[in-house]
């Protein structure tokens, strides 16, 4: 939760951090672990947001979100029966991911069609 806290409307603390890649990729690895026994995903959603807050206010940690395979774990949080709390979190890690980035909504939207359980 401090990642999310530090990088929120904090530019300088959100390019150091995205200038580490170390930074990037201990939060996809967060978003890519397994729910724990419970389902809650508490290190889901601190990563969702912490993420959420970085893209929002960095917008190169878009694309290197992106290139790391980031929106891809994103889309596999939101279906049913996750965690109502973890799906918010990664749903809204998802908008600001691809916020006002067109060649990044045109992938999710292609990441979406390809999906043999999207609705």
């Amino acid at each position: 939760w401090a990642v999310a806290l530090a990088v929120m409307d904090h530019r300088s603390n959100a390019e150091k951090f995205c200038a580490t890649l170390g930074g990037v990729s201990g939060l996809l690895a967060m978003l890519k672990r397994p729910l724990d026994k419970e389902g809650k995903g508490d290190p889901q959603q601190a990563a969702s947001y912490a993420m959420g807050n970085l893209c929002a206010t960095h917008a190169p940690a878009q694309e290197l979100f992106a290139s790391f395979g980031g929106i891809e774990a994103l889309l596999r949080l939101v279906p049913a029966p996750a965690n109502p709390q973890v799906q918010r979190a990664a749903c809204l890690c998802l908008a600001n991911t691809v916020q006002n980035n067109c060649k990044l909504i045109i992938k999710t939207l292609n990441l979406g069609r390809n999906d043999k359980h999207a609705p």
